[in-house]
């Protein structure tokens, strides 16, 4: 529920509210699209912050506190009037509440409660993203052209609250804090003999450690390359596919073809993820994405509704992979112990990154070339980042990734 609605806000929702919006204030789509960058960097700024209080206090009041952010900050988003207005509320108060009640947050807390059983329980969850692909465009898209943007704001916030503050009440910190160990063992004694749990505790990085490493930011500068495409993607299909004559609704589809193949595939690459090297996994989901992106080029220049649909299918099998796979490869490279505070010190270069691409993408679109260029461009950035992430060697400290998938047996255990 909650990945369902933070992939839907942070994202998918500016192709709802673009046009719209833009339109009636006489905004151009780059002003627009400044909103979603500055709230990138308020979701960087505050996760550089609060990863690292995660780890110390649980996850719980951070969601609770964020949950009635998110509520008020889209109320007041549907009175706005005026330009400074929309970047002030959707910029900052949004990127402050999506950070406090995210999928960061979420994400840490699930690995730090799942270690041999981490890939399914990333799997499953991740199955919100697509969710929110197939049903926040379509079904807000319906709300605000039958009626209007305003009223699509204030929707938006009720719903949010609904669906994320009673999870934000289920929440707690790690197994340990419980007496308790991960995969669901309910007593410290009874895994003596399995030594996996507390390999990968015990021999957890901090964060001044993993900064020294070359692979830290090989992996970084991968998924970030592959994430500004995404993250593009899915801001821009509805302005990128109705410059090219289709229309909106037809637009909004392709979104759930893009998000269609997570429902499926997503659990897969949770399980694969327990099985393959997570390196190989990452590459290959890097491809499709970049593969599929060559596709939708094709398709949109061509006005071949058939070549788009294939073209997002493609890159959809990709995006079903890069989210469940990053939030495995970081703990597996680097441990859980300190994970909030290893992704707080990564969110900043994730978020401002993957933030400015949907920005430059519309600027170019309007002052110099079209949305076509761009998307060449980042699928070479996908397609490259697959070969980055394959050269990405594992920390020498730990040397977990084979004992994760049982190909290597934890020396004197």
């Amino acid at each position: 529920m909650n990945l369902i609605m933070g992939a839907g806000i942070v994202g998918y929702i500016a192709n709802v509210f673009m046009d719209p919006m833009s339109n009636e204030f006489g905004w151009t789509r780059t002003q627009f699209m400044l909103g979603f960058t500055i709230s990138q960097f308020a979701m960087a700024f505050t996760g550089l912050f609060v990863g690292r209080l995660v780890d110390q206090y649980g996850p719980r009041r951070f969601m609770i506190a964020g949950t009635i952010l998110i509520f008020v900050s889209l109320l007041c988003t549907a009175l706005v009037t005026e330009l400074y207005q929309w970047l002030i509320i959707r910029g900052i108060f949004q990127g402050i509440a999506l950070v406090l009640a995210g999928s960061m947050i979420v994400t840490v807390t699930i690995s730090k409660w799942f270690v041999k059983y981490r890939g399914r329980a990333i799997g499953l969850i991740a199955l919100g993203l697509s969710f929110a692909g197939i049903i926040i465009p379509n079904l807000m898209t319906f709300i605000v052209d039958t009626y209007g943007w305003r009223f699509g704001w204030n929707f938006l916030a009720f719903l949010a609250l609904l669906c994320i503050l009673p999870c934000a009440f289920i929440m707690r910190k790690s197994p340990e804090d419980y007496g308790l160990l991960p995969d669901g063992v309910d007593n410290l004694e009874t895994k003596k003999n399995d030594l996996l749990e507390k390999y990968d505790y015990e021999k957890s990085l901090t964060r001044s450690e993993v900064i020294k490493l070359p692979s830290f930011w090989i992996i970084l500068f991968s998924y970030n390359l592959v994430g500004v495409a995404v993250l593009t993607i899915a801001t821009l299909t509805i302005p990128f596919m109705t410059d090219y004559l289709f229309s909106r609704t037809q637009s909004a589809q392709f979104i759930a073809v893009l998000a269609i193949p997570g429902v499926f595939t997503r659990p897969f690459w949770g399980l694969f993820a327990e099985k393959i090297l997570i390196k190989y996994l990452a590459c290959i989901a890097f491809f499709f994405v970049g593969a599929g992106l060559l596709v939708i080029v094709y398709g949109a220049d061509n006005s071949s509704l058939f070549y788009c649909n294939i073209g997002y299918f493609i890159t959809g099998i990709g995006l079903a992979g890069t989210q469940p796979v990053k939030e495995i490869l970081w703990p597996i490279y680097f441990g859980r112990k300190n994970l909030g505070s290893i992704r707080g010190f990564i969110m900043p270069f994730e978020l401002i990154f993957h933030g400015s691409g949907p920005l430059i993408a519309t600027w170019y679109a309007e002052s110099v070339g079209t949305y076509l260029e761009t998307f060449t461009c980042l699928a070479f950035f996908a397609l490259f980042a697959s070969v980055l992430i394959f050269i990405a060697k594992e920390p020498q400290q730990r040397k977990f990734a084979e004992i994760f998938i049982g190909k290597k047996k934890i020396e004197n255990s």
